[in-house]
């Protein structure tokens, strides 16, 4: 739920980033996504140009107005989770403690498990349900909405053998997921912003871990043409915010009235921070 101090802290922090007073906005163009402003971008370039920079990029506070700044308790209800739900998972920890290497983020020691970032612990959640909705994904086409840190592609490309993993997102973003990522030693990219997708391409699934419905409804509509419809499977977490981000992404009515034509689409509300639907489909079984 968003605060009403919460509102306020984003809005102004917003009218900083973009170098403007509301009066001026009608001046700029339109932003793609609730991360398209200026600080992000530049958060983005500093971590990428500058090393020092680099190696604290994930306590940026602009940066953490939006990525790594789940809190220890987050980390602990995702430890939770695992354990009830995914107890096979547990023994993969070890592989993807890796993840909090770059960046320096809050870490938290999670006693038996050891010290992990709240960040980590998530996106082993997540690829722990994407496993339990599509089962193996070995010598798969993976899209991912959204690179934020690159974390959430350097994990599931740790857990699973996919055949190629491709990128969506501005370019500010991409370019620090690149950076993350080549120094981890990750192969096997394409970085590509939404205009950049082939009109042609098949995808055997498509995943976003909130960002699809963090972008513009002009951005969501070329994501859905050339992404989200060709894809066999797909897997999308996504959360509402207030209006004061300049952003009008599509209703969940909306895009539920889009994907529900797909073959064994689900969709269900979500209870948690910023987590309030999630939507997915499979049109062939060989993802089970």
């Amino acid at each position: 739920m968003w605060g009403t101090l919460e509102v306020m802290l984003y809005l102004l922090l917003f009218l900083i980033a973009a170098g403007c007073h509301p009066s001026a906005s009608h001046k700029k163009a339109p932003p793609r996504a609730i991360y398209d402003q200026l600080a992000f971008a530049q958060a983005c370039a500093r971590a990428c140009q500058d090393e020092a920079a680099f190696a604290e990029f994930k306590r940026d506070p602009y940066f953490n107005l939006l990525w790594e700044n789940h809190s220890f308790e987050d980390g602990l209800t995702a430890l939770y989770h695992i354990e009830e739900k995914y107890p096979h998972f547990l023994p993969l920890l070890e592989r993807v403690r890796s993840c909090d290497a770059l960046g320096h983020p809050r870490t938290f020691d999670y006693a038996r498990f050891g010290v992990f970032s709240p960040t980590t612990l998530k996106n082993v959640e997540f690829a722990a349900h994407l496993q339990d909705q599509f089962g193996d994904l070995a010598g798969k086409t993976v899209a991912q909405i959204g690179a934020g840190a690159g974390s959430l592609c350097q994990l599931i490309k740790e857990l699973f053998p996919v055949k190629e993993y491709i990128l969506v997102d501005l370019p500010e973003q991409l370019a620090l997921a690149r950076k993350v990522l080549e120094a981890q030693g990750v192969t096997g990219m394409t970085y590509l912003t939404p205009e950049e997708l082939s009109k042609t391409t098949q995808y055997d699934c498509v995943i976003s871990d909130y960002s699809f419905s963090e972008f513009s409804k002009p951005v969501q509509k070329v994501l859905i043409d050339r992404l989200l419809m060709p894809s066999k499977a797909g897997y999308l977490r996504c959360h509402t915010f207030p209006k004061h981000f300049g952003v009008e992404p599509l209703l969940a009515s909306e895009l539920m009235r889009i994907l529900q034509h797909k073959e064994q689409f689900e969709s269900s509300e979500l209870h948690g921070d910023r987590a309030d639907y999630f939507l997915s489909w499979r049109m062939y079984t060989g993802l089970r």
